[in-house]
């Protein structure tokens, strides 16, 4: 019980201190849309593409999406006046509209790709951008689910909150918060940690303005 009391408080803490710092020297709008279109038009060249049996497109390490539902977005997901670049599918289940899976931002004038620690290392899946600046990443295995929550902290996308388990009826799920570099954890019953993540997940969605990739990016291979 001490160790769900700290952690409790150590999350309302890290929701209630959470400030953003302006970035110093930042490029203009139009400079950071500059760098980001000019990325993706090289970027596209080097990630893995294929043709499924099915028809589908195989974009990055192993998910398969279709070209045609493939977009771009630039949004300042925590306000500091860099904008992030979001590459994002739509029709991923469960997921109403655009879904992010890739984000970028920049720092120094260059582009640096965000690391994410869920259930894909690579991409997001089935994640969403919510207005307050915390990006949600579900994980939705057959055994393993729960969500982590992200916020970018000192240009860096990282997660502040995970609320992982299997889904056995009486298995205990884990929950931990990192906050100034200190993370507190403890296990919790799943249905604790279904009321933790409803409180976490009511976040206005962010208004991005979603736009399709084959805009600025001509794709190696064509979906068919």
């Amino acid at each position: 019980m001490f160790k769900f009391i700290t952690t409790l408080i150590a999350l309302f803490t890290a929701l209630n201190s959470y400030t953003v710092t302006p970035a110093k020297d930042a490029p203009t709008k139009e400079e950071q849309h500059e760098l980001y279109a000019e990325f993706l038009k090289e970027a596209v060249k080097t990630w893995d593409w294929g043709v499924s049996d099915d028809g589908y497109t195989l974009l990055g390490f192993f998910l398969y999406t279709d070209v045609n539902k493939t977009y771009y977005a630039y949004y300042d997901i925590d306000g500091n006046g860099v904008d992030e670049l979001l590459v994002g599918e739509d029709g991923v289940i469960g997921v109403e509209g655009v879904s992010p899976l890739y984000i970028y931002t920049i720092e120094d004038k260059t582009i640096k790709a965000q690391s994410f620690e869920g259930y894909y290392e690579n991409f997001f899946s089935g994640s969403y951008v919510c207005k307050n600046g915390i990006v949600v990443d579900p994980l939705g295995g057959l055994e393993l689910s729960g969500n982590y929550y992200y916020r970018m902290e000192c240009g860096k996308l990282t997660p502040f909150v995970c609320i992982t388990g299997y889904n056995g009826q009486w298995d205990l799920w884990k929950f931990s918060v990192t906050f100034n570099g200190e993370t507190t954890e403890c296990k919790i019953p799943k249905f604790v940690a279904n009321i933790i993540m409803n409180y976490l997940n009511k976040g206005e969605l962010a208004d991005i303005n979603w736009q399709p990739m084959s805009e600025i990016a001509q794709f190696p291979v064509a979906a068919n």
